[in-house]
């Protein structure tokens, strides 16, 4: 590879790595936002067990916004992947919720 694919290569890693810190930047000032009208922070509930929920928790971890999150599995993913149980999962969902009240 030469230098000037090596400049492009590294000028791409950087504008996706600029555009990444503008998107945690962004993410951070609007919870910040809805948490000054005065939403309860005691606990968060994430919508996806995966990507979502490490995202989410490596968030909150360098901003202290939650001091639990609770991980439920994406609605998309139950609707597409595990719809004859579905059941399952509202009762879960319900439980979530009625373990903040």
């Amino acid at each position: 590879m030469g230098i000037a694919n090596w400049k492009s290569l590294l000028r791409i890693v950087w504008q996706r790595q600029r555009d990444a810190d503008r998107g945690w930047d962004f993410i951070i000032e609007n919870i910040r936002k809805q948490i000054d009208l005065g939403v309860n922070t005691d606990s968060c509930f994430c919508f996806g067990n995966g990507k979502n929920e490490k995202f989410l928790r490596k968030l909150n971890e360098q901003e202290k916004f939650f001091k639990n999150i609770i991980a439920l599995e994406h609605p998309r993913f139950i609707m597409q992947y595990k719809a004859p149980s579905k059941d399952v999962y509202i009762k879960k969902y319900i439980d979530a919720f009625e373990s903040v009240l």
